[in-house]
C-alpha cells in the first residue's frame, strides 16, 4: 500500500490594496483566510479591491492597525462592524482610533507577538509622529512578510526585522529635491523630512540594501508621494542597487494609490540539500 503524500502547504499571499497618502491597506494570508494591515480607505472600497483581486472579503479574519493617522484607519470601524471581525491595536493607540460600535477590540503591547487567522504576528516599533507607530512581520510556517511605512528614519530594529522576510513592503515616500522645491508649505516640508516623518528615496534605498542581504524574494515600494516622487525614478534606483548587489532575482513592485497591486504568492522555502 502506497503512503499518502503530505498535503502541500498553501502559499502565503500578500496584496497591497492601496498605498499612499490618501489611503493604505494590505492583505496578508491564504486564499482561505487572512488579515488586513490597516484600512485607510472606505470599507466598501476595501471590499471592492479585495474582490477585484479575487480575494473574498468574508475571508478576512482581523485588522491590524499600524498607527492612528486617517490614511491608515478611516475604514477600520465600518469594515469591522460590517464583516464582524476583530481589530488589533496597540494599547496606547486604542483611544486615538475611531472604533465606536466595534464589539471586538483586542489590545496588545508594542512588542508582544500574537496569533490570528493561522498567522503569527510580530509587531515592532518605528519612528513616526504618532502615539506608538508599528511595523509588522507576519509569519506562516517559515515564510515571512514584513511591512514598514511611515517611518522618518531607518532604524536598526526595523532593518533587522525586515531582513528576515521573504517579501517586504517598504516606504519610498519622497525625493528630497522634489520635496524641497515642491508646493508643500514650509512646515509640512519640515515634518515630512524630519526624523519622525517619512523615508526619503535615498534613506529607503540604503535600508533596502541591508534588508536584501536576507532571503527577500519580493520587494514592494510603497507610500510614494504623488507630489514629491515619481514611480519610474524609484523603480530605476532600486533595480540599479539590486543589480549592483547581484540580487537581480528579487522581484520589484512599485505600489500605487488608486490601483491594487498584484497578488504575490510566497511558496514555502525549499529545504537545502541534505536537510
Amino acid at each position: 500500500m502506497k503512503r499518502a503524500l503530505p498535503l502541500a502547504e498553501p502559499a502565503l499571499l500578500v496584496c497591497s490594496l492601496a498605498s499612499g497618502s490618501r489611503g493604505n491597506s494590505t492583505y496578508v494570508g491564504t486564499p482561505e483566510r487572512g488579515l488586513l494591515v490597516d484600512v485607510g480607505v472606505s470599507a466598501k472600497r476595501a471590499a471592492d479591491l479585495l474582490t477585484r483581486r479575487e480575494l473574498d472579503p468574508r475571508r478576512v479574519r482581523a485588522i491590524l492597525v499600524t498607527h492612528e493617522h486617517r490614511d491608515h484607519t478611516s475604514g477600520v470601524r465600518v469594515f469591522c462592524r460590517r464583516h464582524r471581525v476583530p481589530v488589533y491595536v496597540q494599547r496606547d493607540v486604542r483611544d486615538h482610533v475611531d472604533l465606536d460600535g466595534v464589539d471586538d477590540v483586542r489590545t496588545f503591547g508594542g512588542a508582544e507577538p500574537f496569533e490570528v487567522a493561522g498567522l503569527e504576528v510580530l509587531p515592532f516599533s518605528i519612528p513616526h509622529d504618532t502615539v506608538e507607530p508599528l511595523g509588522y512581520v507576519i509569519k506562516r510556517g517559515e515564510v515571512r512578510v514584513g511591512i514598514a511605512t511611515d517611518l522618518g528614519i531607518p532604524t536598526r530594529l526595523a532593518a533587522e526585522r525586515l531582513r528576515s522576510c521573504d517579501a517586504v513592503l517598504l516606504e519610498f515616500n519622497h525625493d528630497l529635491e522634489m520635496l524641497m522645491d515642491g508646493p508643500y508649505p514650509w512646515w509640512l516640508k519640515q515634518r515630512v523630512r524630519s526624523r519622525m516623518g517619512h523615508l526619503s528615496n535615498e534613506d529607503a534605498l540604503e535600508m533596502l540594501g541591508g534588508i536584501v542581504e536576507g532571503p527577500a524574494r519580493q520587494v514592494m515600494l510603497g507610500h510614494l508621494s504623488q507630489e514629491n516622487n515619481r514611480p519610474e525614478l524609484v523603480e530605476a534606483m532600486v533595480r540599479d542597487r539590486l543589480a549592483t548587489m547581484g540580487r537581480d532575482d528579487v522581484h520589484v513592485t512599485v505600489l500605487q494609490q488608486d490601483v491594487p497591486g498584484p497578488v504575490i504568492a510566497l511558496e514555502p522555502r525549499r529545504p537545502a540539500e541534505g536537510d
